[in-house]
């Protein structure tokens, strides 16, 4: 019964190791600790969201404009409803 356990820690041991010597792509940051810079970050955070949001609205509006392209008519709905219930 020993023996058993003693294998599968062997394997996950192994496993383990495989997976921190490989290197993740991508931009990594420490998180701040400065509160000012926490702020900062999370009005960036927003803005970028802000942004992208407004993007995709625009490309949504474009593509049903043209009447090609459904895959973002289903945004371009919602901002109408949300355009109806706001007056």
């Amino acid at each position: 019964m020993a023996q058993g356990t003693t294998k599968i820690k062997a394997a996950n041991a192994a496993a383990k190791e495989a997976r921190t010597n490989t290197i993740k792509k991508g931009v990594r940051q420490l998180a701040p600790k400065n509160k000012t810079l926490v702020q900062q970050r999370q009005l960036k955070k927003k803005m970028h969201a802000n942004v992208s949001r407004n993007l995709e609205k625009m490309m949504a509006t474009r593509a049903s404009a043209v009447g090609k392209l459904t895959i973002l008519s289903s945004a371009v709905q919602k901002d109408k409803k949300d355009k109806k219930g706001k007056k």
